[in-house]
């Protein structure tokens, strides 16, 4: 083996052996926190220019669909008329042999309501 070495110099080459010396690089930290608030910023502007834009869609379709419930409602109704009158035939064709039998009249006295159209939304 070589020769001992003294105090300090051991000290030295432990030093040198283990010291960790990287050079700097990249950028701080500040700037890289600087970055990704900027990112994110810019991401939710976006974000909510896209939600905005969504939300006119929606409100415009929501619009051409209670336009046309009038329509649909009239058509439906126009419908219904019809198959009650074919209804009514087919009651008197069946009914006419039952004496005191009126035709449209209702069987159970409750309260009348209409067919529910089906809506497009």
């Amino acid at each position: 083996m070589g020769e001992p070495m003294s105090q300090t110099e051991a000290r030295n080459a432990y030093q040198t052996l283990y010291a960790r010396y990287f050079p700097k690089r990249g950028p701080s930290g500040n700037v890289m926190f600087l970055a990704g608030f900027v990112i994110s910023g810019v991401g939710l502007y976006i974000a909510l220019k896209g939600n905005r834009k969504m939300d006119f869609y929606r409100e415009e379709e929501k619009r051409m669909q209670l336009a046309l419930v009038p329509l649909l409602q009239a058509e439906t109704d126009r419908k219904f008329v019809r198959r009650q009158k074919e209804l009514y035939k087919w009651e008197a064709e069946v009914m006419k042999d039952v004496p005191g039998w009126v035709v449209g009249e209702p069987v159970y006295h409750t309260r009348w309501m209409p067919p529910r159209p089906k809506m497009p939304y």
